[in-house]
């Protein structure tokens, strides 16, 4: 009968408690950050809370001082949506919303893209799916030193002095 007890308890208590679990805030740097409040309102405000680019994003990436994607219609989002691409450049503040995708793609030029960039899917790990493409073209790099490392300890152990230094005697004179 306890357990029966303990499950009533419990089940609204972790109700109450775990609200909102899957919401989430992530630094893009510079003033901005990506906020998911619930699963059709996913935006990219500034620190002090203002809506940048508004929900629902749906495909980012971030290069420089550039972060651009893709934003689908929200209906139950409470800022109003604007569907399509955007640009956002972090330091002149300026945005385009709203973009079609050649209009999109044509903005991208003057920036540096030669090819449409790959947009990520916005999660509350976003900014580490950016840095593992980067790890995984230096791992050749990581492996190396990680081999040489271990070959300098192999070599130190074998090439370590066996027992104790020879005892040295000296003589004194006493005149």
């Amino acid at each position: 009968m306890s357990k029966y007890a303990l499950c009533f308890l419990v089940i609204p208590v972790h109700c109450v408690l775990a609200t909102g679990w899957n919401d989430y805030e992530v630094d893009l740097g510079a003033g901005y950050k990506l906020l998911r409040t619930n699963s059709l309102t996913i935006t990219i405000s500034q620190k002090d809370g203002a809506c940048v680019v508004p929900p629902k994003i749906v495909g980012l990436n971030i290069r420089k001082d550039i972060i651009l994607g893709k934003a689908e219609s929200s209906p139950l989002a409470t800022v109003p949506s604007v569907p399509g691409f955007f640009i956002l450049n972090t330091k002149t503040g300026s945005v385009q919303v709203g973009l079609d995708e050649q209009a999109w793609l044509n903005a991208l030029r003057p920036l540096g893209f030669t090819k449409p960039p790959r947009l990520r899917r916005p999660s509350r790990f976003f900014m580490w799916s950016l840095f593992i493409p980067k790890f995984l073209k230096l791992s050749w790099l990581v492996l190396g030193v990680s081999v040489l490392l271990i070959a300098c300890n192999k070599w130190r152990k074998a090439h370590k002095r066996k027992g104790s230094p020879a005892a040295v005697t000296t003589t004194s004179t006493v005149y």
